[in-house]
């Protein structure tokens, strides 16, 4: 059942929040409610208190491109791409066309003093009209260039334009010429932003590069009064703070950056996940930062108390490709590409010793588990074994003929374990300083490694696209996880034995299941290198992009991210009782961060945020069910107009649900890779069953409550009996995606569409296919067989149907 099967007043149940993306928003001056513009052609007006929608405004029959909010709330214009600019009475909720265009504004800003009003347009025009006669005062020529900030000064006498392909204007609107302001004028904007007493000008521009900044002006002396650097992202909004002390920025990774103007530094780095334009908002008492997301408006608790606390160590510009920890948290060993290795007191953040002895790049370095002995390998060839106290070696072993990449210290006794560009792996005895065993079975040289807390298994991962998992008592290989195009970046063994590793084929992390090969994918990411937290809940991954992330696999989330490396982070470490993360990166900077317990988690403010579809059948007349992105289930009631029940489960997006023939159970499928069947009215969760990594798209359930199937993004459909709640069969039918399937009356057919652009009819039991035909009609809707099973009925996004007869008949 589609959306489009829901009348109206269903529709208003479930979407308090906007239903297309939030292009703009605005806080009222006293900071108790917040109005937003969508696509969805509406305007909304919330209470910021309670999060609640109190007004929904309706005019407008395009997209709401923006809004701009009177000086004492009254006032509200917005522009559209229905070519108008309308005019709102907030008192009574009224409203009137102010002008119609022959093009659309694409930004509109109302004057303090109700003088003008002043829109641009895609192709870079600017004009003012007057607000109470609505006469063009000011026209300025498009450059055919977007013009993306546009601000009054407080007075109302100038505006003031940026864009990221002209220098910033500053117009004086009676005279309708430009003032020269030598510095600002020769600065390029994408973003500007003017403080509310007219003091600063910050401005930014995106240049794709790797380094970019916010420039703070102060706009009545025309000097620079701060700069702040950004690093591998892309600003969507800027702002100044009410009382002139933080600049904060909406980043395209998904993060809010606040600066300080008092201390000129970066002081907190909030995680917002916010999507599309990420407009910023901040109450007067720097508490909450509102941003918009892609259908909803994202609210963050803020503290003015909330520091990003970072101290660095500096290498010299000598790239820091690896970096290991004493337990006791009070050493930090790092190696270079001088050759070098150099010991640091994390106490004091000093340099106390430089271990010298191979003779190129330094590529991997352990620590023993008595902090007595560091273990280095190299371009070299060779692995040195150190005195940790005495800071002079023990030994030079040499069995590899190529580089060796990576090793790792056994947990429990005195070995270690060593992988190399000559395709083998070797097991050393550290005290007899020998070689123990050789292992072989990579086609190309081994990259990264990892092993098991208990000294039994470990994970190699190599240029030849593939991991391995070897029994390190017997020396064998027991499993071959992935063979894919690309290498994996880094890997981790968890306490439970199941593998986690960087993996960059679609961006993704992925955890897998050693004993049963399973994969799991999470997270979206260019991963260099990763590491575990010891709970082994989080995960600390560096990035090619300069970022550190702290991520929580179990929720599927990132909770921090810090910034601070200016180059490719190559290496990080865990200092696991102080809750510190510290990385190095390319450049040769190394930098230790606190890791925060502080965010309050953001608070959105929709019922259901993503694309909402719907059950309209239910096991009550009176109930809807709805289900979303967000991986939540709901049921509505439709004569009380509430909310009933939340049925939370899943851990991605649920792709599809279906309710059985005697109304008893609910079947949803994720791209979490699970299904899980609910019982139903109660909504509580009976089962969850493992698709065993595949992406479950739609349910088709029988007519006598036996069996379900389901379409999986890899092509297979699965049969399942709902009874023993286990796999039946699984059959490959589609070379992609099973977008629609369902199961006939009698029990005996099974049809289904697919993203290889296929629908078929085929026996459940033989396997026999009796409707094999292309679909080429647009994206397909619905798929059902009629009541006597003789034809196959299609619809497509268009609402045309199509009919094919089936041959069996």
């Amino acid at each position: 059942m589609s959306e489009n099967d829901i009348s109206v007043e269903d529709r208003e149940l479930f979407f308090e929040g906007h239903t297309d993306s939030v292009n703009q928003l605005q806080l009222t001056s006293d900071d108790k409610e917040f109005i937003t513009c969508s696509s969805d052609f509406t305007i909304r007006i919330w209470d910021l208190a309670t999060y609640g929608l109190k007004k929904v405004l309706k005019g407008h029959t395009h997209e709401v491109l923006s809004i701009s909010l009177s000086q004492y709330d009254d006032i509200l214009i917005s522009s559209s791409k229905d070519k108008t600019i309308r005019v709102w009475d907030l008192n009574q909720y009224t409203d009137e066309i102010f002008l119609t265009n022959s093009f659309s504004v694409s930004f509109v800003l109302l004057s303090k003093n109700l003088k003008y009003i002043a829109g641009s347009s895609a192709n870079g025009e600017i004009r003012l009209w007057s607000f109470y006669n609505k006469e063009l005062v000011f026209f300025l020529r498009g450059t055919f260039i977007e013009i993306y900030a546009l601000v009054f000064t407080p007075d109302d006498k100038h505006i003031i334009k940026g864009s990221t392909h002209t220098f910033i204007e500053i117009w004086k609107i009676s005279e309708n010429n430009q003032i020269p302001m030598i510095k600002l004028h020769k600065k390029y904007a994408g973003c500007i932003s003017l403080s509310r007493n007219g003091k600063y000008l910050a401005s930014c521009i995106n240049l794709y590069c790797t380094k970019n900044s916010i420039m703070v002006w102060n706009f009545p002396d025309d000097h620079l009064e701060a700069e702040f650097e950004y690093y591998y992202c892309e600003i969507k909004d800027l702002i100044i703070s009410p009382d002139n002390n933080y600049v904060l920025a909406s980043m395209s990774e998904g993060s809010v950056q606040i600066w300080s103007l008092i201390t000129k530094t970066l002081v907190k780095v909030l995680v917002s996940q916010a999507e599309f334009k990420c407009n910023l908002a901040i109450t007067k008492d720097n508490k909450t930062i509102l941003i918009t997301g892609k259908k909803n408006v994202i609210i963050q608790p803020w503290s003015e108390d909330q520091i990003q606390t970072k101290c660095y160590l500096n290498a010299m510009w000598s790239s820091v490709n690896c970096l290991a920890l004493t337990s006791d948290n009070t050493y930090l060993i790092s190696g270079h590409d001088d050759y070098t290795l150099r010991i640091w007191d994390l106490i004091k953040k000093t340099q106390i010793s430089s271990l010298d002895g191979h003779i190129s790049a330094v590529l991997s370095v352990a620590i023993t588990a008595d902090n007595t002995k560091v273990i280095s390998s190299s371009f070299d060839r060779t692995i040195i074994l150190w005195d940790m106290k005495k800071k002079v070696q023990i030994a030079v072993l040499k069995s590899h003929i190529f580089a060796v990449y990576c090793l790792a210290v056994y947990h429990n006794k005195s070995f270690a374990i060593s992988g190399s560009e000559d395709k083998t792996l070797i097991i050393w005895d550290l005290e007899k300083h020998c070689e123990v065993k050789m292992l072989e079975k990579h086609t190309a040289g081994i990259y990264c490694l990892g092993i098991s807390k208990n000294d039994e298994i470990a994970a190699s991962a190599s240029f030849d696209c593939t991991v391995l998992i070897w029994d390190l008592i017997t020396g064998e290989c027991k499993h071959k996880i992935l063979n894919y195009w690309m290498k994996v970046n880094s890997l981790e063994i968890v306490q439970d034995n199941s593998l986690v590793f960087a993996w960059p084929k679609n961006g993704f992390l992925c955890v897998c299941d050693m004993n049963n090969n399973l994969e799991k994918g999470f997270g979206n990411a260019n991963t260099s290198y990763l590491k575990l937290l010891s709970d082994e809940k989080y995960l600390m991954c560096g990035f090619n992009d300069a970022i550190v992330y702290l991520w929580n696999f179990n929720q599927n989330k990132i909770t921090h991210n810090f910034m601070g490396n200016t180059k490719q982070v190559l290496s990080v470490v865990i200092a696991k009782n102080i809750n510190q993360v510290i990385s190095g990166s390319y450049n040769g900077t190394i930098y230790i961060w606190d890791i925060p317990s502080d965010q309050i988690p953001p608070i959105q403010s929709l019922q259901h945020s993503g694309h909402v579809k719907f059950l309209k059948k239910t096991h009550d007349k009176n109930i809807l069910i709805s289900y979303s992105d967000d991986k939540t289930i709901r049921m509505w009631n439709k004569q009380e107009k509430c909310l009933k029940i939340i049925m939370k489960g899943h851990q991605d997006c649920i792709n599809d649900i279906k309710i059985t023939e005697d109304k008893k159970f609910l079947i949803s499928g994720s791209s979490d890779y699970t299904i899980i069947i609910w019982s139903l009215p109660e909504g509580i969760l009976l089962n969850s069953l493992s698709c065993n990594g595949e992406q479950v798209l739609c349910i088709g359930v029988d007519n006598k409550n036996q069996i379900f199937v389901s379409g999986e993004k890899s092509g297979n459909i699965i049969v399942w009996d709902l009874d023993g709640r286990k796999k039946i069969d699984k059959v490959n039918k589609h070379a992609k995606g099973v977008s629609k399937i369902g199961i006939s009356k009698c029990d005996n057919f099974i049809y289904s569409g697919s993203c290889d652009d296929t629908l078929k009819v085929w026996n459940l039991a033989s396997k026999e296919e009796y409707l094999n035909v292309d679909w080429k009609h647009k994206l397909l809707s619905s798929l059902a067989l009629s009541q006597n099973n003789k034809y196959l009925l299609a619809v497509n996004e268009i609402h045309q149907v199509y009919v094919w007869k089936i041959r069996y008949f």
